[in-house]
């Protein structure tokens, strides 16, 4: 529902929205699944979204994995999904990525919002010079993981119990930034960081 209303511009025309999803996907490395299931899972996502009237304008998703994380996950070195990278979150390549995919720079917006439920996902809303915005969905050790960030960034980051309750919570910002009496950009970017483990 709540992409729903960001796709619809519910609360003003002024702005331009984009809706991105960058998704880190280990799975592919750890060989539960290839990337063609991504594909197909990513396919399947976005009909359902266009089917109840909401839209993602760009998808993204990072394969790869470091040499620490394949060491401890006991994935062979020499696998081809074992790869130093800028795209993996909270790296922020498959931002630019997207951004070069839709036609504007990554700075071209005057408000950025990266949503996921990892403290990773929030490191990116603020590699981005944006907001972090977490939803706690219960992954252990996650919620301490943001709240020792918030002691470090404060207003910066963001926390929510649905991605429902951020759109409420941000409805104000896409508001003031859609009045015509203020000087900026008008174009606020909205990306979620959606990881199948």
């Amino acid at each position: 529902e709540g992409i729903k209303l960001l796709t619809l511009n519910y609360f003003t025309d002024q702005v331009d929205i984009k809706l991105v999803v960058a998704t880190n996907q280990p799975a592919v490395a750890r060989g539960y699944f290839g990337t063609d299931r991504v594909d197909e899972i990513t396919s399947a996502i976005n009909n359902l979204l266009i089917q109840s009237g909401g839209r993602i304008d760009n998808w993204q998703y990072c394969p790869f994995v470091s040499k620490e994380y394949a060491t401890k996950k006991g994935i062979p070195l020499e696998s081809p999904w074992v790869k130093e990278t800028d795209l993996r979150k909270p790296c922020i390549g498959m931002l630019r990525e997207a951004s070069i995919q839709l036609g504007f720079k990554l700075d071209d917006y005057v408000a950025t919002y990266f949503v996921g439920d990892r403290a990773d996902d929030v490191k990116t809303g603020l590699n981005l010079s944006g907001t972090g915005v977490f939803i706690d969905s219960g992954i252990f050790g996650e919620q301490e993981k943001v709240h020792t960030l918030q002691n470090s960034y404060g207003y910066d980051i963001c926390v929510c119990n649905s991605f429902e309750d951020f759109v409420g919570l941000i409805a104000a910002d896409i508001v003031m930034y859609g009045d015509p009496t203020i000087d900026v950009s008008k174009q606020i970017r909205i990306l979620h960081g959606l990881d199948m483990k």
